[in-house]
């Protein structure tokens, strides 16, 4: 797994307990630059002292580039890949990574689920007035 995101966290929480149940699994975060562990002014490993840590030669690459290409550098090292991916959105670099492992036929387990999105089953005036009373509870407080 990654660095970056939410997934990527609660990901490595996950693994962290499994390991509990099974010693032999091995994790490894990936970083796609140093700047993951460098805290002020000194290096700062130990939120991944208990992982194996992978940084693939990408240096020389944008800054913008390095997460889609960790990305790609992963799914080439899998056989499987679990991702948190919402099809229906536009434009993400999950959906990105997801559209990679289709096509090199990787095995897929997405856990996104429709249910997950905050307006999930209401119409759209029943939308409509949950954001106005949104934006008006929030208005009184100011």
């Amino acid at each position: 797994m990654g660095t970056h995101g939410e997934f990527d966290r609660l990901a490595l929480q996950s693994c962290r307990k499994l390991r509990n149940e099974y010693p032999e699994l091995q994790i490894e975060v990936v970083l796609t630059n140093l700047h993951a562990i460098w805290k002020g002014n000194k290096w700062d490993s130990s939120p991944y002292s208990d992982v194996s840590t992978v940084l693939y030669d990408i240096e020389e690459a944008h800054y913008k580039q390095r997460i889609a290409l960790s990305n790609r550098k992963m799914i080439d090292a899998c056989a499987a890949l679990i991702c948190y991916v919402d099809e229906t959105v536009c434009r993400s670099g999950a959906k990105t990574a997801m559209r990679y492992a289709k096509r090199k036929d990787l095995r897929i387990v997405n856990l996104f689920d429709e249910r997950d999105k905050p307006f999930y089953g209401m119409t759209y005036e029943e939308i409509s007035e949950t954001c106005n009373k949104i934006f008006n509870d929030s208005s009184k407080e100011q």
